[in-house]
């Protein structure tokens, strides 16, 4: 297996991987939300959003222990990692 040290060759595979990035940066941003809503300046406490995020659509398949930031974290740094493996 050998690996490339330069840039992409196809540019689209390079912006794929900058609007990967710019997704797993917004997911992260939730996810922090999401464990500490107090601390976090993202979305007032009463909000529309904090609703949201108390309801069961807020969590993956109902009322499953993972918050759907988590699922979009896993996914996206899957398939980021898919890419970059080429």
């Amino acid at each position: 297996m050998s690996f490339r040290s330069g840039p992409p060759s196809r540019p689209w595979l390079l912006g794929t991987q900058l609007a990967l990035c710019a997704a797993l940066a917004a997911s992260a941003m939730l996810y922090v939300h999401y464990l500490a809503p107090a601390d976090s300046d993202f979305c007032g406490l009463r909000s529309g959003c904090e609703e949201l995020r108390r309801s069961e659509l807020s969590r993956a398949f109902g009322r499953g222990a993972f918050s759907l930031p988590l699922w979009a974290l896993l996914i996206l740094l899957g398939v980021l990692g898919f890419s970059l493996r080429r």
